[in-house]
């Protein structure tokens, strides 16, 4: 199932099944999904590797799970690079798959985040609120 029209119809079968339809009461997701280049016939043990985040919506999580999957799957794709190897982007996982909380997207909607630590070398001198940018 890689062509766009039956990935809508995947979602529109969701929708239905949840009592929704024509996007009525469907909320988005953002989704983060990870992909490995294969270089086709060749071995290696280094790959370069993709991260893509994108949107979807559904009328539930248990939908934006199975339509984030789907999306993720169409995503994947095959060419000849620059030195003649066929390549080929794999899905390797769907990372996340969150609903975003702003009531429309537009400029600035935040779809993905993630907290994490790490030391800011930069702030054990001056002031904690001053912006690295």
């Amino acid at each position: 199932m890689n062509e766009p029209s039956q990935r809508v119809a995947v979602q529109e079968e969701s929708n239905l099944q949840s009592g929704t339809g024509g996007g009525i009461g469907t909320k988005w997701y953002g989704v983060s999904a990870v992909y490995k280049a294969i270089h086709v016939g060749a071995r290696r043990r280094r790959h370069l590797w993709e991260r893509i985040i994108f949107v979807i919506q559904a009328a539930s999580e248990p939908a934006a799970d199975e339509i984030a999957l789907q999306v993720a799957r169409d995503k994947e794709r095959e060419y000849v690079g620059g030195g003649g190897d066929v390549i080929s982007w794999v899905l390797q996982e769907v990372e996340k798959v969150e609903e975003i909380l702003d009531a429309e997207i537009r400029e600035g909607t935040e779809v993905l985040w993630e907290f994490f630590e790490r030391v800011d070398k930069r702030t054990q001198s001056g002031d904690e609120r001053t912006s690295a940018v």
